[in-house]
């Protein structure tokens, strides 16, 4: 683990961390009212939600992982800015800060 600039592929903050989770809880209540509205049998509502918030953060840190090893994330210390491999704005004094040239945001 080491710090990184913001912005770089794979970079985890407690923020984000935080919102993941919140996402998978708002999935696991809506799950549930809908459930209950169609006339579905009845959910135990802690596993549920329990789920669903393991969930939003597990694909969360997934996505970090896959972002750090599989995007190439370069790094300019003369502008002190984060740009992607196919970036046309990417200066030629950024330097490769991790990652292979296998994914994209695109």
């Amino acid at each position: 683990w080491r710090k990184v600039p913001s912005g770089t592929n794979g970079g985890i903050t407690w923020n984000g961390i935080f919102w993941s989770v919140v996402g998978g809880l708002i999935i696991g209540l809506s799950t549930i009212i809908l459930d209950s509205m169609s006339a579905i049998s009845p959910l135990n509502v802690i596993p549920v939600i329990l789920f669903s918030s393991s969930c939003g953060l597990l694909g969360s840190l997934i996505d970090s992982l896959l972002g750090a090893t599989l995007q190439q994330t370069y790094y300019d210390p003369e502008s002190k800015l984060v740009y992607q491999q196919d970036d046309p704005q990417k200066p030629s004094s950024a330097k490769l800060l991790l990652g292979c040239n296998l994914l994209t945001n695109e």
